[in-house]
């Protein structure tokens, strides 16, 4: 793992280097607060650090404290001699994940060290795990989506191997026709006007163009559903390809629409020309499927809760300079003010126990912050919500 310490005393960052690279880790080093916090919000790998408590530019509690306001997740264990419980406290509620008091033991330092990532690596898996329970929880509504079309390509399908076969009859007759001796030309015409009549010329000539068009947007339908499906399962080549904005939204709508298309009206409004961002498509594409999935939940219950309430969703995206905006309304549930400051906390949830992780506004909010984006929210109970999510723009 990547660990930075940031420590102002020369003799004491010498020594927690030593330790922490003896134990196995990769040590990025910095010599006071400002220049930790830079190099955290830079470096997004770096998912620990040892912070001191005192020193200059930033303190320890405030670089938590920053972090923690602008989303980025970092476990960070402060150094301090302050052994007084609300000072601890203080630091624990800026944002500090674990403490150390100073002068630093070693085996307690380590102790820490591995507790922390043993919780990072957890963190790591919950949104692993979360990603695969929603695709098992779409995996039902998928087969629903892909065997409509499926039915009807297999029904045109039979229609047209008939057709064919009625068809095939009519060529026989005509080419008996055309090869046949000239004493038997009035036999052959009448069994070429039997076999047309028995086919239906007429009828199969209206129908069969129709009965091909509609396989082929079966096929079209069938094959945009697996192409999303391979978007929210493709784990990542570690290659950040920049995001087409306006395809990660259709893209991201085309899976979560098996989620809320019972609930309402949906509407887009949608920027053309929209340069690409920065972001990885394969992480706006999820980003945007756990916000689409979290409307149509809110919509589901304000329509369950309330008769006669009529769902609404509405998409929008916009260039705004450096950042693109992606606004996600809905006039579902919405939040009370607890709720709403908590909702990108790890862990947090408000549905019932099973069904939710409480990782996915966490992990919408980390991949805004690592591409240089941010994400807020406004809602009102009874009202609706909003979220608006930016990412940077591609430079020309």
């Amino acid at each position: 793992m990547r660990i930075l310490i940031a420590e102002d005393c020369p003799v004491t960052r010498r020594y927690l280097l030593a330790l922490v690279q003896k134990w196995g880790h990769e040590v990025i080093l910095t010599k006071d607060g400002g220049e930790a916090y830079e190099v955290l919000m830079r470096e997004t790998d770096i998912s620990m650090a040892i912070l001191d408590w005192e020193m200059p530019e930033m303190v320890g509690p405030e670089i938590c404290e920053a972090l923690q306001k602008s989303g980025r997740v970092v476990y960070s264990i402060l150094l301090t001699g302050r052994e007084d419980a609300a000072d601890i406290a203080y630091a624990l509620n800026k944002g500090a994940s674990d403490y150390v008091c100073k002068p630093c033991n070693p085996i307690v330092l380590r102790a820490r060290v591995d507790a922390g990532i043993r919780l990072v690596d957890m963190q790591e898996e919950m949104a692993r795990m979360q990603k695969l329970e929603s695709l098992g929880r779409l995996s039902a509504g998928l087969a629903h989506e892909i065997n409509t079309p499926l039915q009807y390509i297999f029904t045109n399908l039979g229609f047209l191997e008939e057709s064919f076969a009625d068809l095939a009859r009519v060529l026989e007759a005509a080419t008996a026709c055309i090869e046949c001796d000239p004493s038997q030309i009035t036999q052959s015409i009448e069994s070429l006007r039997e076999s047309a009549e028995a086919a239906d010329l007429q009828f199969l000539t209206g129908e069969i163009p129709g009965a091909i068009a509609q396989t082929l947007s079966g096929v079209r339908e069938v094959s945009a559903i697996v192409d999303t499906m391979r978007g929210f399962s493709d784990l990542g080549d570690g290659v950040a390809k920049p995001a087409d904005v306006n395809r990660a939204i259709e893209e991201a709508s085309t899976l979560a629409f098996l989620e809320w298309k019972t609930n309402g009206a949906v509407e887009f409004d949608l920027a053309a020309d929209l340069p690409n961002s920065v972001c990885s498509h394969a992480n706006l594409f999820q980003a945007l499927v756990h916000l689409l999935t979290n409307a149509s939940h809110a919509v589901e219950s304000a329509c369950r809760d309330r008769e006669g309430h009529t769902g609404r969703i509405q998409v929008s995206s916009k260039d705004c300079g450096e950042l693109i905006e992606i606004a996600i309304d809905d006039n579902g549930t919405g939040m009370a003010a607890d709720v709403r400051s908590r909702i990108f906390d790890p862990f947090f949830t408000t549905k019932e126990v099973g069904s939710g992780k409480g990782q996915g506004l966490c992990y919408v909010r980390r991949v805004a912050t690592e591409c240089g984006g941010s994400i807020d929210v406004e809602s009102q109970v009874g009202v609706g919500t909003t979220f608006r999510l930016r990412v940077p723009r591609q430079a020309a």
